[in-house]
């Protein structure tokens, strides 16, 4: 009896996404949680209307945070445990152009 169940769960678990059409969640902000309530990512839109998606550390600063500028350039950022930039990458323009800057306690040291 235990195997049948086992064979049909399995099945089910397989095929079920085949057979049930969901409905898109949509929201202008996603906040993800852990166990404790704290949040640890977040999916969400900027005032200009660009995405932008932001890891948390576990004392709830951003640590990454990866989107698009307003002209559409994608960039990310990462960020220092004070939650200050210590390194960017972007693209600058449509052609692509790459740029890295790498900072020291919010300075820039290195482009």
């Amino acid at each position: 009896m235990k195997k049948k169940h086992l064979v049909l769960t399995l099945l089910l678990t397989l095929f079920a996404p085949l057979f049930v059409h969901a409905e898109p969640v949509v929201s202008d902000n996603f906040i993800l949680r852990d166990a404790a309530g704290n949040t640890t990512a977040q999916l969400t839109t900027s005032g200009d209307g660009t995405p932008a998606f932001f890891i948390y550390d576990s004392h709830g600063v951003v640590r990454v945070s990866i989107g698009l500028y307003p002209d559409g350039a994608p960039g990310v950022v990462l960020n220092d445990s004070k939650g200050l930039a210590g390194a960017i990458m972007r693209l600058v323009d449509n052609n692509g152009e790459p740029v890295v800057v790498l900072k020291e306690n919010g300075q820039d040291r290195y482009v």
